[in-house]
């Protein structure tokens, strides 16, 4: 029996029995490097594989240890003969299993695997250059990179990924292997930016950089074609333009000769495309891009470049580099208005949107249109970069959305896009962004409503509900919300939605009061969201929920009055006149909804009572106006009840006033109505009560109402006020 078939039928005998006799053979073999190293060498990797989880997963720890003892070393090797003879003797797919194997142990097994990382991991960096291996490679130090503080905590165990990766960089330029040195610059840049921006940045680097520069300076149109160094030269440095200080490193050194090349008289072939459009994508993404006068021609040729990738027929690599060029270059006003003007470029576009074939395009083509739909100014600092002075036009942005809205039903297209499986949260946000920009304009927002723009909003919040990672987003989202809200009929969306658009509304209230008061909530979103609610945006949230509470469905009313009621006290008093107002005007709307009246005449508890006088108070000291008139409504609808209209009755400062109001009000009809009410609801309790509190010059103020007034009805209120005040039957 060979090694091999006798450690196969040992495993398999303690797999079947568990017993500790089988057990203990397993543990002499594996202690034995060459049994681990034919064992993952063997073709049938999948049951050898398949084994060693088990063995792994076994209760005995011990065994684990010994099995793992050995294995980066066998592990190790493999890798390097697959290095060195590629797939004749060992399958991709082996190796690449082995690969998933290692990238889970990082999680399972790291305390057994942490001290005997290097052989592996520097394997693996050199074989970056096979297409085949490499995506999962990158996955296994990506996983690395994300446990580098776990295995710096180790004292006796200092070197982490980064330590490996500057190890193999240095190794790698060392041996003059440049053209491998650029792809795996190109590859680690993504994953290790601190430690590859730095190497990129060392005189070695650059001056082995500059010399191969130097030599494609050299060469004529058909030589650069075929040079597969200059491909790789620009693929790295159109990912070195990740971290801002490499980038700028990219503009100093290297910026004439990318602007040389885009001058070469190349062929009219996909590779020559190829070279141009990554050559003009390096130059935009350094955002050195003049926008005025005879600078502009270098513009105008980086945007050609890549209109003809989108438009053209070109390869899906071609596509992706030149949306992504658009995405750098849509920052700038002066190309926004070309995009926006490119009746080509977007039917090809929104086209691609709605078939949705690739996720990457997708979210390419969703950056674009948020760039060119944004209202927002850069700040000053990338403004001065871009060297961009110019303003963009309102009206221009909101003619662009209303064309794309028309055109192909965008909304459709991008709800289809968001409930697609593979969609990321980098798609997700990319379309609530784009949506928060086209209903910043309020004339879009019927439009947005009726293409069920609401049905992707609400789906973004309950998938992400209670997910921190994503709270700016919902706070968009929210904003985005409540902006369709403001124009929309209340009745439409409590029937389509029912309650969903409050549970939402309400928690910016809450972030807000939490933000500014530092008022308490259970809710993780009030209690956790990092950005600032704006005053216009609570503002907002309060009257679309103010819209939605005139709708007469009391649980609808009693969610709002639970959820923002408890602010009350604060928004009473806020400084800014616009939220008080808002918020008096939600507390009228909830008035007829006895949870809402809990927050005013509960007076067990000490802030309820300081609501009813805040209230009473704003109500004495405001001059006329909507917030005078949101409180009469609110005490007009409340004193329904008795026991609202017995505490009214009582206060003789507060019925004084209400004949103030008609004396000084008295052709104001909105206004005398309410107040007729209220009095009429309180001389229904006690019409001697009221007669008490009412002043001697009631009956004349009562009649010169009824002078100046129209209305039949309002002349009946005033009547049946003259009856009570009289105390008639």
């Amino acid at each position: 029996m060979d090694q091999l078939t006798e450690l196969t039928a040992t495993i398999d005998e303690y797999l079947e029995s568990k017993s500790k006799d089988p057990r203990e053979k397993v543990k002499k073999l594996v202690k034995q490097p060459a049994y681990i190293k034919l064992w993952v060498f063997d073709p049938d990797y999948k049951k050898r594989v398949s084994l060693l989880q088990a063995l792994l997963a076994d209760e005995d720890p011990f065994l684990a240890d010994l099995v793992l003892s050995h294995f980066c070393s066998g592990f190790t090797d493999l890798l390097k003969w697959y290095k060195k003879n590629g797939s004749t003797t060992i399958s991709t797919n082996h190796v690449v299993t082995y690969l998933q194997l290692f990238n889970n142990l990082i999680d399972t097994n790291f305390h057994s695997i942490k001290e005997d990382l290097e052989g592996p991991v520097m394997s693996m960096l050199y074989l970056l250059d096979d297409a085949l291996v490499r995506p999962d490679i990158l996955l296994v130090l990506a996983h690395l990179k994300q446990v580098d503080k776990r295995i710096s905590d180790y004292c006796e165990f200092e070197r982490t990924a980064e330590y490996y990766v500057d190890s193999f960089l240095n190794d790698v330029g060392l041996q003059e292997l440049n053209s491998f040195l650029y792809e795996c610059v190109s590859h680690l840049i993504v994953i290790f930016p601190e430690t590859v921006s730095k190497y990129a940045s060392n005189e070695s680097f650059l001056r082995l950089l500059t010399t191969d520069i130097s030599r494609l300076t050299t060469l004529n149109a058909a030589e650069l074609e075929n040079s597969s160094l200059l491909l790789k030269i620009l693929y790295m440095l159109s990912n070195l333009c990740i971290d801002e200080s490499t980038r700028n490193l990219v503009h100093s050194h290297y910026s004439q000769l990318l602007s040389k090349l885009l001058t070469v008289s190349f062929s009219k072939n996909e590779r020559a495309q190829l070279i141009l459009t990554l050559t003009a994508l390096v130059i935009v993404k350094t955002w050195h891009m003049p926008s005025m006068g005879e600078k502009s021609t270098q513009l105008t040729m980086t945007y050609d470049i890549f209109i003809a990738g989108v438009i053209t027929d070109a390869s899906t690599e071609i596509l992706d580099l030149s949306l992504e060029g658009l995405t750098y270059l849509s920052i700038k006003v002066e190309a926004k208005r070309m995009i926006r003007n490119d009746d080509d470029l977007l039917i090809t576009i929104l086209q691609l949107l709605k078939e949705k074939k690739n996720l990457n395009l997708a979210y390419g083509i969703l950056s674009i249109l948020e760039n060119v739909t944004s209202t927002k100014t850069p700040d000053e600092s990338i403004s001065k970069v871009l060297e961009d002075t110019e303003k963009d036009d309102p009206t221009e942005i909101l003619n662009f959305i209303f064309h794309i809205l028309a055109h192909q039903d965008l909304m459709s297209s991008l709800l289809a896009l968001f409930k697609d499986e593979a969609s990321t949260s980098l798609v997700h946000s990319s379309i609530i962004n784009l949506i928060h920009n086209i209903v910043i304009f309020k004339e879009t927002r019927s439009i947005v409503f009726e293409q069920k723009g609401l049905d992707i909003l609400f789906s973004h919040l309950i998938s992400t509900k209670d997910n921190q990672a994503q709270f700016e987003s919902q706070m968009v989202c929210i904003e985005s919300v409540s902006k369709i809200l403001l124009t929309g009929n209340p009745e439409v969306v409590v029937e389509k939605y029912d309650l969903i658009p409050v549970a939402f509304l309400v928690q910016l209230v809450q972030a807000y009061d939490h933000q500014k008061y530092q008022t308490r909530y259970k809710t993780i979103f009030a209690m956790h969201l990092e950005s600032q609610v704006t005053n216009q945006a609570v503002f907002e949230v309060i009257i679309s929920l103010t819209n939605l509470a005139s709708v007469p469905n009391m649980d609808l009313k009693k969610t709002i009055s639970n959820a923002v009621l408890p602010s009350l006290p604060n928004f009473l008093i806020s400084e800014i006149s616009s939220i008080r107002q808002s918020m008096l005007e939600l507390v009228s709307n909830l008035s007829d909804c006895p949870d809402c009246l809990q927050y005013v005449f509960n007076w067990s508890k000490p802030d309820t009572k300081k609501n009813y006088d805040t209230l009473l108070d704003l109500l004495y000291h405001l001059s006329t106006g909507p917030s005078q008139s949101a409180i009469l409504s609110f005490f007009a609808n409340a004193s329904v009840y008795d026991l609202v209209a017995d505490v009214l009755v009582e206060n003789k400062d507060f019925i004084h006033f209400l004949s103030k109001v008609l004396d000084t009000q008295r052709s104001e009809e909105p206004i005398v109505e309410r107040t007729l009410f209220i009095l009429i609801n309180c001389g229904q309790i006690s019409t001697s009560k009221l007669r008490e509190a009412l002043p001697k010059t009631f009956n004349d103020v009562l009649n010169e109402v009824m002078r100046n007034i129209r209305s039949t009805e309002l002349r009946k209120l005033c009547l049946e006020v003259a009856r009570l005040s009289k105390g008639e039957n």
